[in-house]
């Protein structure tokens, strides 16, 4: 930016060299006498001192100038205001790190190529804790390694939105802004900054069908012009290779405008992602219920709104319940649904009544008698819509058996539907036959070709009410570090 100036510094300082030394050989040529010739030598060399002299001290000026230069936001946007916002943002992680936010999403996956479209509404709990942000289920009294594609099946999902993406804009080092503008929205003044990071430098992965890739993104930040807070932030992937199965992929996030404490939750975001030019799918972000924690390890999570999936880790009076040994694998468990999975507001996270319809026995041995509770979730539920017709997709997953106030810990996959409630005795007699039968098993992957853990699939045909209370499955137990696909 300040090289044209210098140039024109440089040339000005020549041309005038040029011209005293023309004149000075114009006056050399005159018939004076022998020293006057050199007197003219020696102005001649005092002009070219001078003239280098002046030639090292722009370009020492040059120096300073282009080291001042070297971060880019500082020379764009102003250091003062570059300074205030980085300090927001530094105080802002800290007090995320002691927050958590039940995170409402709904989520819709339109594929033209196909005539379908599927929907779902799901429910996490998010944190930001090690720099990184972290998930878990209502209920959970821990957060998760997993990142969110990992906890919601299939379909677009991205974690960032709380607090990494602007974290790794804002205080990045291969960031470069450009110029502010000020703005008014609703009567406040406001300064938005665009911003640019390079392919391979930004940390923003996307991946489709297999393939990863960390694109160059590209957006705006929106902040308060009294006090630096940033209200709203967007990002776009941009020069996304050719072959790459994505063409777009956009975000937003608008933040609270009054602190929460020391805390300044996101109030909303949203993510759309277009594939092939045709198909898109698309994210909804609620941010609710966000309160503080002291410490990972005693975080609770319940429900204090109408609606919400309350907590299924049982409790008793000393705390939560003693942990023994997991199932064995190979140990055949069956289930009964003691409550009916309606879909009117399920949502993914809910959680599922279920109990042992039978004594649990594995080498001899009684583990856990008829009636014992099985806890468990729902980790899909998604409503497809096509000119065929309507469908559900649901997946369930059971974590443990409480039986004699003790947990045993289980990770199932689902061998079969073994038995409906009197009210639907047609569907499995058209089962058996193998007649078109409203519900049949799935099997579910994740992006990389491995199985969900411990979950099982089931796709219901036509639209029925939900899975009747009285539904008996068999499942049977899996190794909880290498999943089994189902038989």
């Amino acid at each position: 930016m300040m090289m044209g100036p210098l140039f024109k510094t440089v040339t000005l300082v020549v041309d005038m060299v040029k011209e005293m030394v023309a004149r000075s050989l114009a006056e050399s040529s005159s018939p004076f006498c022998e020293s006057r010739q050199r007197a003219v030598g020696h102005r001649l060399s005092s002009l070219i001192r001078g003239a280098i002299l002046a030639c090292l001290l722009v370009a020492s000026f040059a120096v300073v100038c282009s080291a001042a230069a070297q971060d880019p936001a500082a020379e764009s946007i102003g250091e003062p205001l570059l300074t205030s916002i980085r300090a927001e943002v530094r105080k802002s992680l800290e007090a995320t790190a002691n927050h958590t936010c039940l995170l409402r999403i709904h989520r819709v996956q339109e594929k033209a190529s196909l005539g379908q479209k599927m929907e779902e509404h799901a429910s996490v709990e998010v944190a930001y804790l090690g720099g990184r942000e972290r998930f878990a289920w209502p209920g959970e009294r821990a957060f998760r390694d997993d990142d969110l594609r990992d906890v919601l099946v299939m379909g677009l999902s991205g974690s960032g939105s709380f607090a990494e993406h602007i974290r790794s804009v804002v205080l990045g080092d291969d960031t470069v802004f450009g110029s502010p503008l000020e703005i008014t929205e609703n009567g406040a003044p406001l300064v938005r900054i665009p911003y640019q990071v390079p392919a391979g430098r930004s940390g923003y992965l996307v991946n489709l069908d297999g393939r990863e890739i960390e694109a160059a993104i590209r957006g705006q930040i929106t902040v308060r012009s009294a006090d630096s807070v940033i209200l709203a932030f967007t990002l776009e992937a941009f020069d996304l290779p050719a072959d790459f199965p994505a063409t777009s992929v956009t975000e937003a996030i608008r933040y609270q405008p009054e602190l929460l404490g020391s805390f300044r939750p996101p109030a909303q975001a949203a993510q759309r992602m277009v594939e092939a030019g045709t198909d898109v799918y698309s994210n909804e972000y609620r941010f609710e219920n966000c309160r503080e924690f002291r410490g990972d390890s005693s975080v609770r999570f319940g429900s204090s709104q109408p609606g919400d999936a309350s907590s299924s880790s049982p409790q008793m009076a000393g705390g939560v319940l003693p942990t023994v040994e997991p199932l064995p694998p190979g140990a055949p468990v069956e289930l009964r649904l003691r409550s009916a999975i309606s879909w009117g507001k399920l949502r993914t996270g809910d959680p599922v009544d279920a109990e042992l319809g039978r004594p649990l026995k594995f080498a001899g041995q009684l583990l856990a008698n008829s009636g014992a509770k099985v806890l468990g979730r729902v980790v899909e539920f998604k409503q497809l819509s096509s000119a065929a017709g309507t469908g559900y997709y649901i997946g369930i997953q059971f974590e443990s058996i409480e039986e004699n106030g003790k947990l045993i810990p289980v990770s199932l996959v689902l061998d079969a539907l073994t038995d409906m409630p009197k009210s639907n005795r047609r569907g499995l007699a058209a089962m058996v036959r193998g007649d078109t039968a409203p519900y049949e098993l799935m099997d579910r992957i994740r992006p990389d070709g491995s199985p969900y853990p411990g979950t099982g699939f089931i796709r219901v045909l036509g639209d029925p009410n939900g899975l009747p209370a009285g539904l008996s499955m068999r499942w049977v137990a899996a190794d909880p570090e290498r999943p089994a696909p189902r038989q």
